[in-house]
């Protein structure tokens, strides 16, 4: 498991990208641009033990997903200032875990877990997720609501229990938990 004991098959099924130990020429810029919450993981960083994922590497990494998994929408989002695009792209790469969470081949108790975990996570220490990592710094500089985060995963689970929608209400109200809550 990770340091704060969960299994490495979560780490596996929601995406989390290790990021290899530095080569002996690279300058180690571990410290700088680190997300404040993963200050409590800098000793191990320094001594060899787990490495803190920075701010810097996590917005590489969330803007790597929106480039390859949504081509237009990293088009539409290239005019934005750097900051705005950044956390746009942490938006997007969270909701891109939901969605893959929810519509993957995992039983669908499998699924219901890591939402649940993914949730729980939401309001933890990022640790070393990129895109947790992201998305928290992102939330430091604009105003992100955890309800819309929230919102996404509720939407992701409802996807497991419930394929069809009596009438236009129904759907609507569906629709608003994920995709309305990126508007």
């Amino acid at each position: 498991g990770d340091v704060l004991g969960r299994p490495r098959i979560l780490d596996l099924a929601l995406h989390r990208v290790p990021f290899r130990e530095h080569d002996a020429g690279e300058p180690c810029h571990l410290l700088r641009d680190q997300h404040p919450a993963a200050a409590a993981l800098s000793h191990a960083a320094r001594t060899g033990g787990v490495r803190a994922m920075t701010a810097e590497r996590a917005y590489a990494e969330v803007e790597r997903i929106t480039r390859t998994r949504a081509r237009n929408f990293a088009y539409g989002i290239m005019v934005l200032p750097r900051e705005k695009r950044r956390a746009i792209a942490a938006i997007y790469a969270f909701a891109r875990r939901v969605d893959d969470v929810a519509d993957g081949d995992l039983p669908a108790e499998e699924k219901r877990e890591l939402l649940r975990d993914l949730r729980a996570q939401l309001g933890a220490p990022p640790g070393d997720d990129a895109t947790l990592v992201a998305l928290a710094d992102a939330r430091t500089r604009f105003p992100i609501p955890a309800h819309a985060l929230e919102a996404l995963i509720a939407g992701g689970l409802q996807d497991l229990d419930q394929a069809r929608y009596a009438d236009f209400d129904e759907l609507r109200g569906y629709c608003t938990k994920v995709a309305g809550a990126v508007v």
